[in-house]
């Protein structure tokens, strides 16, 4: 039979590693749901819009009880951008969500510096499912 000398503190710490009796409750970031339950994420902006003015894209997303607003991230091209809202999710084994339907309303601000036709895409997902979705748009830049 062999037998384990280690120290007390690392001891303990190995017991204590070991005997995780629940699923504690964590924050997972998830992209923004675009459409949810056959409804669609309302995107607001302008159809048309002058060189170098600044230009504000609205996206008003969809969560649920157990999910908080997150940040939204914005790449840019040179006529086109990318807007990616994200959330914050609970879960956990033990974790109880309440049955609502939250929204989340968002800014992106960006600015074209060439004229043309710019493309805005949403980058999030699909509720049921959580399957991955662009949701496109066009800007007319003059």
């Amino acid at each position: 039979m062999r037998t384990l000398s280690l120290p007390l503190p690392k001891l303990v710490l190995l017991v204590g590693v070991a005997c995780s009796p629940t699923d504690p409750a964590h924050e997972v970031r998830l992209p923004g749901s675009l459409i949810a339950f056959g409804d669609t994420a309302r995107i607001e902006l302008p159809s048309r819009a002058a060189v170098r003015t600044p230009v504000t894209i609205v996206v008003t997303s969809f969560a649920d009880g157990c999910s908080r607003q997150g940040e939204t991230e914005v790449s840019r091209g040179t006529l086109d951008v990318d807007v990616a809202p994200f959330d914050y999710r609970t879960e956990g084994r033990d974790v109880t969500c309440p049955s609502i339907l939250r929204q989340f309303r968002r800014e992106a601000v960006v600015t074209f510096d060439t004229p043309g036709q710019a493309v805005i895409r949403i980058r999030g997902m699909q509720l049921p499912g959580d399957q991955a979705l662009v949701l496109t748009r066009q800007l007319f830049i003059e």
